[in-house]
C-alpha cells in the first residue's frame, strides 16, 4: 500500500508548486467483504454446477439448496480435507507423505458427510 507522498522540489519553491500524490479511492472495507464473499460464492457454485454437469436446479428452491447448502457444505469438506493432508496433522496420523491411514481419515470423513447428506435429504423431502 502506497502511503500518501508529499513531493517538494527546495530548488524553486516559487515556480513549482508542491506535487500531492495521493492513493485513489478504496472501496469501503465492507463492501469489499461483501464483494468478496459474492464472487466466492458465485465461484462455488459455478465450480458445484460443473461437478454435477448433466443436472442442474430447475427451481428456486433447488438454487438456494444448491447456495446455501452445496457451498458450505463444499467448502467445509474442502477444508477438512486441508486440515487431514496438511504436514501438522497429517503426520499425526501417519510420518508417510502418501499413507493408507489418511486416506481412509478422509473416506471416513467423507462417508458420514454423505450419510448425513442422506438423512437431512430424507427429512426434507417430508417437509418438501
Amino acid at each position: 500500500m502506497i502511503a500518501p507522498i508529499l513531493i517538494h522540489l527546495r530548488n524553486n519553491y516559487n515556480e513549482m508548486p508542491a506535487l500531492y500524490i495521493s492513493r485513489p479511492n478504496r472501496l469501503p472495507s465492507v463492501v469489499r467483504i461483501i464483494l468478496g464473499l459474492l464472487f466466492m460464492t458465485a465461484t462455488c457454485t459455478l465450480l458445484l454446477l460443473l461437478d454435477m454437469f448433466p443436472y442442474r436446479p430447475h427451481s428456486f428452491t433447488g438454487w438456494a439448496v444448491l447456495i446455501g447448502v452445496g457451498v458450505p457444505c463444499w467448502l467445509s469438506l474442502e477444508w477438512i480435507g486441508g486440515i487431514v493432508f496438511s504436514n501438522r496433522v497429517g503426520y499425526q496420523l501417519s510420518d508417510k507423505r502418501f499413507s493408507a491411514a489418511r486416506i481412509l481419515c478422509c473416506l471416513a470423513i467423507l462417508m458420514t458427510f454423505y450419510v448425513l447428506m442422506f438423512v437431512l435429504w430424507k427429512v426434507a423431502r417430508v417437509w418438501l
